[in-house]
C-alpha cells in the first residue's frame, strides 16, 4: 500500500451540520481512515490519521489519544459506520449449532492467542446460508462501543460478503469472483450461480510499493484460477473507507488486473 502524508486536520465541517452527515471509520493497526459523506453517498471528505508512534502505549490507548485530539471524531454524526479488519474470521455452514461455542470454533480452526484477550462475534448469513464468527481486539472493541453506543459496527470481512452476495444476484450465472483488501489482508469469495464455492483471506505484505503489492494479489488470483479454470469474471469490491492516495491504487489496481487476468474485471 502507497504511504500516506500525514494531514492536519482542520474543522471544516460543524458540529450542526454533522447531524445530518454520514461519518465511517476503518481502525486500522497503524492509525485510521475515515470519510464524510452526505445522504447521497457523496464524500465530502476523507483522511487518513496515523496513531501517535510510541512504543509504551497499548492499542487502545493510541486509538483514545487520536479520537480526542480531534473534535471531528467527538461530533455527533446522523449515522456513524465503524469498520474493522477482523484478526480470524470463520464461515460455519448451516444446520451446525454453535451458541456460545463460537470461541472453541475460532481456537480449533485458528490457534487463537490465549495470551490476549479477543472480543468473538458472530453473523448469520441466511442467503449462503452459514454463520460468520470472527475475532478483534476486546478492549478496543469495548472502548469504542462506549465512546460510540449507537455506531453501526462491521468487520471489513462481513461488509464484504454482504456485498458480495448482494452483487451477485444480478450478475453472471457461471462462477463470478469478488475480491478486496485491507492493509495486510486479501479475501476472496467465488460464487458459482447462487452457491458460495470458497471463501478464504490471505496475509499481505504492509511494507510493499504498489508493483510489488500488485504482484502479490495477481499470485493469489491466478493460484484460485488453477483451480477454476471457468471463473468468468470478478468484481472488486474496495472499502467504504479509502483515503485519496489509497484511491489512486485502487485505480492501478483494477486497470493492471484486467490486464494481466485471463478473466475480465467488472
Amino acid at each position: 500500500m502507497p504511504k500516506t502524508k500525514k494531514h492536519t486536520l482542520k474543522a471544516s465541517i460543524t458540529e450542526e451540520e454533522a447531524t445530518q452527515l454520514v461519518m465511517s471509520i476503518c481502525i486500522r493497526t497503524d492509525g485510521l481512515t475515515f470519510s464524510i459523506s452526505n445522504e447521497n453517498d457523496e464524500i465530502l471528505k476523507s483522511e487518513f490519521c496515523p496513531y501517535k508512534k510510541s512504543s509504551f502505549l497499548s492499542f487502545e490507548e493510541k486509538l483514545s489519544e487520536l479520537l480526542y485530539s480531534i473534535p471531528l471524531f467527538t461530533f455527533s454524526f446522523k449515522k456513524l459506520r465503524i469498520n474493522y479488519i477482523a484478526y480470524h474470521f470463520l464461515l460455519v455452514p448451516e444446520g451446525i449449532n454453535i451458541d456460545k461455542d463460537a470461541s472453541i470454533w475460532l481456537n480449533g480452526t485458528t490457534l487463537l492467542d490465549s495470551s490476549q484477550e479477543q472480543y468473538i462475534g458472530n453473523t448469520l448469513f441466511q442467503k449462503i446460508p452459514a454463520t460468520a464468527i470472527y475475532s478483534w481486539d476486546t478492549k478496543v472493541y469495548h472502548f469504542l462501543k462506549r465512546t460510540y453506543p449507537l455506531a453501526t459496527f462491521l468487520s471489513l470481512q462481513e461488509e464484504f460478503l454482504g456485498l458480495s452476495l448482494e452483487a451477485k444476484r444480478t450478475t453472471l450465472k457461471s462462477k463470478k469472483l469478488f475480491f478486496t483488501y485491507g492493509k495486510e489482508k486479501l479475501i476472496l469469495a467465488l460464487f458459482e450461480k447462487e452457491k458460495l464455492l470458497f471463501f478464504n483471506q490471505f496475509s499481505l505484505s504492509s511494507n510493499r510499493e504498489e508493483k510489488g503489492l500488485l504482484e502479490e494479489i495477481l499470485f493469489f488470483l491466478l493460484s484460485l484460477y488453477e483451480q477454476h479454470k471457468d471463473i468468468e469474471a470478478a468484481n472488486i469490491i474496495f472499502p467504504t473507507s479509502l483515503n485519496s492516495q489509497e484511491k489512486e491504487f485502487a485505480n492501478y489496481l483494477q486497470s493492471n488486473l484486467a490486464q494481466q487476468l485471463p478473466f475480465p474485471i467488472q
